[in-house]
């Protein structure tokens, strides 16, 4: 006597790829995809731990990592077979402080006069730094971690420094002049 025995294969799953910078900022938002996705379910996973997400992308919100090392994992499934889980270690780095040193009692000056700020970093690679202030944008590059700009104000105002080191995490700082 025979017994008919039907099998199911299903196709072979795609091993997934992870599309995304091996290096981010903590204040960033973040959001790695799956490169070749196939129309299969992927999970995702951090550290080897539980799934954190389910789809072809995975959303790191900003601020949601504290800096540090992590491995990111996705795998694909599709019926009761799964591929092979596929790592990646991504990098998260906090931004720089910015500091601004005006030299002035409490920050004041004289309608017109002119003055100098300094700005310090807490880092010191080749970085642009450009300072925003009612009389316009002034930009300069630095690779010492401290810059100065000399400007003048007519009204009280907010003056900001934004730092774009050449590999790194932007920042920002701001301050109020008084007139």
């Amino acid at each position: 006597e025979s017994v008919a025995i039907t099998l199911t294969v299903n196709q072979p799953l795609i091993t997934p790829s992870i599309t995304s910078p091996a290096t981010t900022c903590s204040s960033d938002a973040i959001r790695f995809t799956v490169g070749n996705a196939a129309g299969d379910t992927y999970r995702w996973t951090l550290n080897g731990g539980a799934v954190v997400a389910t789809g072809i992308n995975y959303d790191i919100a900003a601020g949601s990592l504290a800096a540090g090392n992590y491995i990111l994992g996705v795998y694909g499934e599709n019926g009761s077979c799964s591929s092979t889980l596929v790592t990646q270690t991504i990098t998260i780095t906090d931004p720089s402080t910015l500091t601004i040193d005006t030299g002035l009692t409490g920050d004041a000056v004289c309608e017109g006069e002119t003055f100098t700020i300094t700005v310090s970093d807490t880092q010191s690679s080749n970085t642009t730094y450009t300072l925003s202030y009612a009389g316009g944008p002034q930009v300069k590059n630095s690779s010492t971690g401290q810059v100065t700009f000399t400007l003048s104000l007519a009204t009280k105002s907010d003056i900001s420094v934004v730092s774009t080191p050449s590999g790194g995490c932007n920042s920002t700082v701001t301050k109020t002049i008084n007139i």
